[in-house]
């Protein structure tokens, strides 16, 4: 983890959905990466299931033919589990909301990130 390739990341979220002990380790380790937010605690979550590369291949909302939807996959229930959990009063849509915009920066912050590189290269 994070994990840069669909199929890995779909074979992840099957064994969350089936084994109660990884589902119980993942749940444990959403709040231990911190964030003192709701925004921060999902982007933490987020980045440690998948990498921006991968997010490319995930639909947040309705959209693309051939990409799955987020909303199929089990880790964003847990991850909204948890949010709720630890911060008392949260609701679900605005979790669902944090997780699907996080998704759609995807491609923003791998330009960055690439930018930053190449500035980086200039100056060596």
């Amino acid at each position: 983890m994070p994990f840069n390739d669909i199929n890995e990341l779909q074979r992840f979220d099957r064994d969350l959905k089936d084994n109660g002990q990884m589902r119980d380790q993942f749940m444990k380790k959403i709040p231990d990466i911190g964030g003192k937010s709701v925004q921060k605690t999902v982007k933490y979550a987020m980045e440690i299931v998948m990498t921006d590369d991968l997010t490319q291949q995930v639909v947040g909302t309705l959209g693309a033919e051939n990409k799955p939807k987020i909303s199929k996959f089990t880790f964003p229930y847990v991850i909204i589990d948890v949010v709720r959990n630890t911060f008392e009063g949260t609701k679900i849509k605005a979790v669902e909301d944090r997780i699907v915009e996080w998704l759609h920066r995807g491609s923003d912050r791998k330009k960055a990130e690439n930018k930053r590189r190449e500035r980086l290269n200039l100056q060596q």
